[in-house]
């Protein structure tokens, strides 16, 4: 299992205690009548970046999986039965947003997703001096940004960093040399790596996750090259081609 999996947080098992004795019934580490719920069917999906050592959702099981209905489900187990214009906002704007709250065990802050109409667009944001900012370039302005305002500091945080998870980048033929954040999640499943051109220089042969990749010369386990590290831990420069 990947270690980025590990990381993220886990569900509390409702009514178990220390000293409860382990039952032949339980399956997985499920207490008796637990409910699996989108964390579950997320965290099973997840897959590793060999490149950027984390993981990511791909593209097609997040379609699959972060549906009107499911996101439905999820509110009403924290609400109770809603009116579906929540979901349909949610669905249709913060798919995102939700599922970042999602694996941040966090849904109850959806209630006011709509109200406040933050939406997908502002991702990914940052936590930058203390002032939550889109690194879309979107107005710090904005009247959506009062979503965050209850939020404690740890909260705000946990929801940058979770964010990538749903954050990789889908590659097309034309694509062409980009600046790509420190933290975004490349959906690349192999990477083999060397020097090239100094002691900063990497060149990175890659192979992109099916999902992730529109080029239709390129079957799905064939892979790219010209990936350009300027140094580590500044901004990635990458250049895409089919090979």
């Amino acid at each position: 299992m990947p270690a980025e999996q590990q990381s993220l947080p886990l569900r509390l098992q409702q009514g178990l205690c220390d000293n409860e004795p382990t039952s032949a019934t339980w399956e997985d580490g499920m207490a008796p009548n637990q409910q699996r719920g989108l964390y579950d069917a997320i965290f099973e999906k997840l897959v590793r970046s060999e490149f950027s050592q984390k993981s990511f959702l791909p593209q097609d099981d997040f379609e699959k999986l972060i549906t009107e209905n499911t996101i439905k489900e999820e509110l009403d187990k924290v609400f109770g039965t809603l009116d579906s214009s929540l979901a349909k906002y949610i669905a249709k704007k913060a798919p995102r947003t939700f599922a970042t709250l999602v694996i941040q065990d966090k849904v109850l802050k959806a209630m006011n997703l709509e109200k406040s109409k933050f939406n997908d667009d502002y991702l990914p944001i940052a936590n930058e001096d203390s002032v939550l900012t889109s690194l879309n370039g979107l107005s710090r302005d904005g009247y959506a940004w009062k979503w965050f305002n209850s939020w404690r500091t740890q909260e705000k945080n946990d929801f940058c960093e979770k964010q990538w998870t749903f954050l990789s980048p889908t590659f097309e033929s034309n694509s062409m040399m980009e600046v790509l954040h420190r933290d975004c999640r490349l959906p690349f499943i192999t990477c083999d790596s060397k020097r090239e051109g100094g002691s900063f220089s990497f060149v990175h042969k890659a192979t992109i996750h099916h999902a992730h990749h529109k080029i239709s010369s390129v079957s799905s386990s064939s892979s790219i090259c010209g990936i350009l590290l300027t140094a580590i831990g500044k901004p990635r420069h990458c250049n895409q081609r089919a090979t």
